[in-house]
């Protein structure tokens, strides 16, 4: 098969022999199908002075990390790769190797923290503290270049090679660039099948180890599982009998002709999907085929089962092919179906030729290769293929298929929650659905109830394409194998009843079915008990499974968009209606009607549907234009979370999404005030976004204003000339609002008192009367009594240098000046800065701020970055590990060596009040919870080597959750 330059037959045997003994060990192990293993296959591996070389290749084989690309080469049949594109049906096996010098794997192996996939690499850097070494990826390319698959990989990869390549990038960009490539000589292939081209790869892979390369799959894309004896034996246990009994007597004249109308709707629906993509036409080979593979043939004047696929991939929709010739997804469920035939007959070694496609009916939801376009043509045309077939069984690949079909195929929402975790939960238990269309919905005599012959038995499947992805998982084929096993149970149980009851009603039969397979059934078939047992045991392995593979590479949670959210939110909402027209009128109970039949899970996530009578109440009184969908999450979410978790979710803070846990039952971050009033500023600028322009007018403010408080007390909210003495409002973590009245022009001014004023949790006095005194302004209670400070000695007062330094500056002094004539009747002369202040300079940077760029020298005297510079450099000239949290959480922080930054600063502070910036650095230590974010971006600028590590450590102070975090930096560079 491989066009290697040699083969077993020369010199170098007594090392292939070796090298065969590990890689067939390898393979077994992982439980893949040895058959075409041999010496021939393998020898594309070395060249022909090999023999010589032995124990270096025996050491390639235990760790390769050691030898560098030089040996490497000299050992193997590998060539450099050229940047020229293989021809298009031609595939190129190639090795890409990495060399990381010590130094490199240190940072690496830091930045990535505990890591088992990072083990060996950690035991090679503490055996060779001072080795480089060599990290390598085996794969293969087809129609182009391992150059270009390298470059794609850099810019676009995920899972474990993607995290790879953007750390190495972070250390060393060179890495990525002086990366080797090397391509396995004279062993290119074309014109064979896929899964022929797969082998080369797959023995690369077991040559190397799996363990001592980049790569998380064992190579090849189509599926080659080969059960060991044990499963074998457990799986003959069953005495499957489908096979037999489908081809007995009593075959039923297939009839192609019944499916003509439904060829034509998915044809027209398919020039839909042209127009709208501007695709090439598919061939009209493609409608024969698609034709072809639905065909079903009845027996006993049933169908028994159909198969429904998820969508038609590229390949097939532009050659053609049906879903059982080339296809991965195809090829695989061929391989199981022949394994469940040869087990049957206790034969464990399977033969695919044999393969007869006769009982397994094919149709895809989407009969072309794209998911997001067309949705009611493809739901249209399913539908109409299942009212004609009528299958007793359907088997439904992927959860976007069970969704459909849980839905009484009226819709995609039949499941609620469709996260691949939850939807094994599903995976292998049969349940009942109806085959309904829009005749059935527009029918208003059926009172919403279906008609038992549109019964259909849905055993939800995984989809047999999505093994492809993420690490090999023996556990997940056997959970495939399992989910057959129970489908052709069931199957050989429906073709047994339906010859018992031939003639009889649809609806009787599928009954007499179900009450032997569904699982809560007292007459449960005894097979499908220890099948259905099996299968739960199965998934709780695959869950632990995949948890112990999210550990080793926790997931990257990206933060969308507000505006995306807002769309998705917009869409989901819009997706299940408003309420029309006034409550409990006959338009209404129409509507109602209709989302009952619709039996939207969303919808009866509140109240359950069989609690009909009180949901018809809340459905037709709700208020007209109230959404349907946010209604019933407003009162789920009281029921079960916090009352503020519908609105504030999507703009929770990004860093209290905690990588590897369900973030959908975390609320404790709902009860941190500081983190709910981040959340609560996002959410209103988000709601603001969406009011007409002319929302927030003076006018129609003011019209707002006067309507709410119109019989209140008016002193706090009106414009006045005057301030002084008038009462207002000091909130806990928001500036203060000043409404004067400037000669005319209505000025909203806005001023910052520190949280210190009140506790942070009392609510009821926050109400002072303001001052305007010589040196600023002050505060006095309600009573009347200066407001002390946290200086017992002296009254609390915001200066004119800070006033000057503060938002709305400039008309906050103009304020003072005006209200200190008043007072005093004598006009006040303010220089712009008291004895000792420089000018101001520029701000620090604010942590949102994207792009920093700053002009050197950085002035001491006036810049906020030169007050940061010379307490670094007082404090910490040598560098530190800081904590950035407050006094009062400081002692429960887990990394005791980490020098609180809050009273130090404090302290450089309270001897620096000279300084221009000083307000800025002051208001945030003082809330350095919230402040405390703007510390890294300048402290990074002044130390390039700064980094902030938080290991999303949380305390509990207080009955409040509060984060932590740490930034560590060396000297000046």
């Amino acid at each position: 098969m491989l066009c290697s330059s040699h083969t077993a037959s020369d010199s170098f045997s007594p090392l292939i022999n070796k090298v065969l003994q590990t890689i067939r060990s390898r393979i077994q192990n992982i439980e893949h199908d040895l058959q075409a293993i041999d010496e021939n296959v393998i020898s594309f591996l070395f060249k022909r002075d090999a023999q010589n070389n032995i124990q270096a290749i025996q050491e390639i084989m235990v760790n390769n990390m050691l030898i560098n690309d030089n040996e490497l080469i000299s050992l193997l049949d590998l060539n450099t790769a050229t940047q020229e594109k293989a021809p298009y049906d031609t595939t190129v096996y190639y090795v890409r190797s990495f060399r990381l010098t010590s130094d490199n794997l240190r940072n690496l192996l830091e930045m990535w923290g505990a890591d088992s996939r990072t083990e060996k690499w950690r035991r090679f850097s503490q055996a060779y503290p001072q080795n480089d070494i060599h990290l390598r990826y085996v794969g293969k390319v087809t129609g182009n270049s391992p150059l270009s698959r390298h470059i794609d990989d850099a810019n676009k990869a995920s899972g474990f090679l993607g995290r790879f390549y953007n750390t190495i990038k972070k250390i060393d960009p060179g890495l990525v660039n002086n990366a080797k490539l090397y391509e396995f000589h004279n062993t290119r292939l074309n014109k064979f099948r896929h899964i022929e081209k797969d082998l080369p790869e797959r023995l690369a892979i077991a040559f190397f180890g799996i363990e001592n390369l980049l790569n998380v799959q064992h190579g090849g894309d189509f599926n080659v599982y080969q059960p060991s004896h044990q499963v074998f034996e457990a799986f003959s246990s069953y005495n499957l009998t489908f096979f037999h009994e489908f081809e007995s007597d009593d075959k039923q004249q297939v009839n192609a002709n019944e499916l003509i109308p439904w060829t034509n709707v998915v044809q027209q629906e398919q020039q839909k999907v042209e127009l709208q993509t501007r695709k090439t036409a598919p061939p009209s080979s493609l409608i024969e085929t698609i034709h072809r593979q639905a065909i079903i043939q009845r027996k006993y004047n049933h169908c028994i089962l159909v198969l429904v696929g998820k969508d038609i991939t590229y390949m097939d929709y532009g050659t053609g092919q049906g879903f059982f010739s080339e296809s991965r997804a195809g090829n695989l469920t061929k391989r199981i179906l022949c394994r469940q035939r040869s087990w049957a007959d206790g034969i464990e070694v399977t033969d695919e030729r044999s393969f007869d496609s006769t009982p397994f009916p094919f149709v895809d939801l989407f009969p072309w290769p794209c998911k997001k376009i067309n949705l009611e043509g493809a739901l249209k045309q399913l539908r109409q293929y299942m009212n004609i077939v009528q299958p007793l069984i359907t088997v439904t690949f992927s959860v976007m298929v069970t969704s459909v079909a849980f839905s009484n195929f009226l819709h995609f929402y039949g499941i609620m929650n469709q996260r691949n975790d939850s939807f094994v939960d599903l995976v292998g238990i049969p349940c009942l659905c109806y085959i309904l269309d829009e005749n059935w919905m527009d029918d208003s005599t059926n009172g919403g109830i279906p008609a038992e012959n549109n019964l259909t038995i849905v055993v939800p499947h995984v989809h047999p394409g999505f093994e492809r992805y993420g690490a090999y998982s023996a556990v997940l084929n056997y959970l495939l194998d399992l989910t057959w096993t129970i489908t052709l149970i069931i199957g050989e149980i429906a073709i047994k009843y339906a010859k018992q009851t031939n003639h009889q009603s649809r609806g009787h039969l599928i009954h007499k079915i179900w009450k032997v397979c569904n699982p809560e059934s007292d007459n449960l078939d005894v097979r499908l008990a220890q099948a259905y047992g099996a299968l739960s045991d199965i998934k709780d392995k695959l869950k632990m499974y995949r948890e112990n593979k999210r550990k080793q590479n926790p997931p990257v949670v990206h933060r969308a968009a507000d505006d995306t959210l807002h769309e998705a939110s917009i869409l989901r909402m819009g997706r299940y209606g408003t309420a029309q027209d006034k409550p409990i009128g006959d338009k209404r109970l129409d509507q109602v009607n209709k989302l009952w039949k619709m039996n939207y899970p969303a919808l009866h996530i509140h109240i359950s549907r069989s609690n009909k009578d009180a949901w018809y109440s809340w459905a037709t009184n709700l208020n007209e234009n109230e959404h349907f969908f946010a209604s019933a999450m407003r009162h789920v979410g009281m029921q079960k979370h916090h009352p503020l978790r519908n609105a504030l979710n999507i703009f929770r803070p990004a860093d209290q999404y905690d990588s590897g846990s369900d973030i959908d039952d975390d609320d404790s971050w709902l009860y941190d005030e500081d983190l709910v009033s981040e959340a609560a500023e996002k959410w209103g600028k988000s709601m603001k976004r969406h009011l007409p322009d002319d929302h927030f007018s003076s006018e129609n403010q003011r019209r707002r204003r006067q309507k709410a408080l119109l019989d209140k007390d008016t002193e706090e909210y009106s414009f006045t000339e005057r301030i002084e003495n008038r009462l207002v409002y000091v909130p806990a973590t928001s500036p203060a609002i000043f409404r004067w009245n400037d000669n005319g022009s209505e000025k909203r001014l806005e001023l910052k008192f520190p949280k210190y004023i009140v506790p942070q949790l009392d609510k009821e006095h926050r109400m002072f009367r303001v001052r305007f005194l010589e040196d600023g302004i002050g505060l006095d209670d309600a009573n009347g009594n200066p407001f002390i400070g946290d200086d017992p000695n002296k009254r609390f007062i915001i200066t004119r240098a800070r006033l000057q330094a503060v938002k709305h500056g400039h008309d906050l002094m103009q304020l003072w000046r005006k209200e200190r004539e008043y007072i005093t009747g004598v006009p006040s002369i303010v220089t712009p800065n008291f004895v000792g202040q420089t000018a101001r300079g520029r701000p620090a940077w604010k942590n949102n701020i994207r792009n920093k760029t700053f002009v050197l020298p950085i002035n001491e005297n006036a810049d906020s970055l030169g007050l940061l510079q010379q307490f670094l450099s007082k404090e910490f000239p040598e560098g530190g590990l800081v904590s950035l949290v407050s006094n009062d959480v400081a002692p429960h922080i887990k990394r005791k060596n980490a020098i609180p930054i809050q009273p130090l600063l404090n302290a450089f502070l309270e001897d620096n009040k000279h300084h221009p910036f000083y307000y800025e650095w002051k208001n945030w230590n003082d809330d350095i919870a919230k402040g405390g974010r703007h510390y890294y971006p300048n402290i990074q600028f002044l130390r390039p080597d700064a980094r902030v590590d938080s290991d999303n450590e949380k305390v509990t102070v207080n009955g409040s959750v509060r984060r932590v975090s740490y930034i560590e930096f060396g000297p000046p560079q």
